[in-house]
């Protein structure tokens, strides 16, 4: 997917400037750096903060003919993702989200211009794996708040052919009796559920995510340090928020660093705020996540609801579009979370977009796509042969669980083979670690990796 990436650097303590990092044609002298104003938006309402910022990014020569060029884009054109590459604080506390073109109106309520956020610091991503069940677990714990209707969106997004083509679950880890008690009522074999408990940390783990969404409470433990406070059933009962599990960012991104998880999404007041410092949206995929979904400002809960009933078909979508092997062959594909945000940022904008609620959502992703392994679609049992994995050319395509062996073993070996001292280590020692690697390369190359 062609995309325009912008990118904020600091330059002293007091300035920040403004480069065109990629662009989907040829533009002269695309990478010069010129100084933009990262002061907070002019104007009293959405529209003309939004006007007064793209302005901002027009007055650099590149960057203008960029945007000029995207804008050109007919309505049933392809997207153009437009990234925002945070190396600059001072950038990240500005509501790029809210970018005005006059006659298109609101960009990122455009499905042809889907707008994300590049996390500050790169992080190499290990290839996932599509194991079926696909599994989502979500945490319903903000105390004073009830889940129930995230909870519903979750186990009807479910039913959408998707979720049902990668065999989608559902994991509820909740404070809230109410949820835990539907749950046991809906009887549903796809939906299972437990309580919230000191070791929230240990269930994350355990509970093996590919996609984490998280309703809870946001703020801050310490100075410098964002944090989520996670509701008990005891904390329900008294009411208290915001609760009695409080976790950082770093926790949560280590809790579930194992699992290759494929998003987090926080539904939690000023997760992905960075007025003061980092936003903790920011600081997960700055911890290695592929991508983090937080909310700039305050939550209303009747909009965080409509977000998560619009945003979880559409993620769904997504993983569905990367799971369809052509022909039901393995492969590895590429996911790009950008355009996740466009449907949901509409239903908070259907009625009135000048409000700027539909604004607080904000997407980090990595600057690279994640690449995906789908393993061979599995064949009709009268269909299937000795081999249910064989390709034409003879190979065999690895199911999941050994392509992820396969990936783990060529990392562990280049990281021990970047490590090697030439004039320490014995020839034949080299030798052999480059010949594994080889091997491991050439058996991974037949299905794209």
């Amino acid at each position: 997917m062609n995309r325009a990436v912008v990118s904020f650097a600091r330059l002293g303590d007091d300035r920040t400037l403004l480069r065109l990092s990629e662009a989907p044609l040829d533009i002269p002298d695309m990478h010069r750096l010129d100084p933009i104003d990262v002061t907070p938006p002019r104007g009293a309402g959405a529209r003309e903060r939004g006007a007064d910022l793209l302005e901002r990014l027009r007055a650099h020569p590149p960057v203008r003919a960029c945007i000029d060029n995207a804008l050109a884009i007919p309505p049933a054109g392809d997207p153009l993702p437009l990234l925002f590459h945070m190396e600059a604080a001072a950038a990240d506390e500005l509501p790029w989200e809210q970018l005005y073109a006059g006659p298109h109106g609101f960009m990122a309520l455009d499905r042809r211009w889907p707008l994300a956020r590049i996390a500050r610091w790169r992080r190499t991503q290990r290839d996932r794996v599509l194991a079926r069940p696909f599994r989502i677990v979500a945490v319903l714990a903000a105390v004073g708040r009830s889940g129930v209707p995230q909870l519903e969106a979750l186990r009807a997004a479910l039913d959408d052919a998707p979720a049902t083509a990668v065999g989608a679950r559902l994991h509820v880890i909740s404070g809230e009796q109410r949820v835990l008690d539907l749950v046991a009522e809906w009887g549903d074999e796809r939906v299972t559920a437990e309580p919230v408990t000191p070791d929230l940390e240990r269930r994350l783990a355990a509970a093996q995510p590919d996609l984490l969404h998280l309703l809870c409470h946001g703020g801050r433990v310490a100075e410098g340090l964002r944090a989520l406070a996670f509701g008990t059933l005891g904390d329900f009962d008294a009411g208290e928020p915001p609760g009695g599990v409080v976790l950082s960012a770093t926790a949560v991104a280590a809790a579930i660093a194992p699992c290759d998880v494929w998003m987090v999404v926080v539904c939690a007041c000023a997760s992905a705020d960075a007025s003061e410092g980092p936003a903790l949206a920011h600081d997960l995929v700055n911890a290695g996540l592929p991508a983090a979904i937080g909310m700039r400002r305050v939550v209303d809960l009747e909009d965080a609801n409509r977000f998560c009933a619009a945003l979880y078909p559409r993620v769904m979508e997504v993983v569905g579009d990367v799971a369809a092997p052509a022909g039901g062959e393995a492969g590895v594909r590429e996911l790009d979370w950008c355009t996740v945000l466009n449907d949901a940022r509409a239903a908070l904008g259907r009625r009135d977009a000048s409000a700027d609620t539909w604004s607080d959502p904000i997407l980090y992703v990595q600057d690279q796509a994640l690449r995906v392994y789908v393993p061979p679609a599995p064949a009709p049992p009268a269909a299937r042969g000795d081999d249910a994995t064989a390709r034409p050319d003879g190979g065999r395509a690895p199911s999941a669980e050994e392509y992820a062996r396969l990936r783990g073993a060529l990392d562990q070996f280049e990281a021990f083979r970047a490590g090697l001292d030439p004039a320490w280590t014995p020839p034949a020692v080299v030798a052999d670690v480059e010949a594994r690697i080889r091997a491991l390369r050439e058996r991974l190359a037949g299905v794209g990796g």
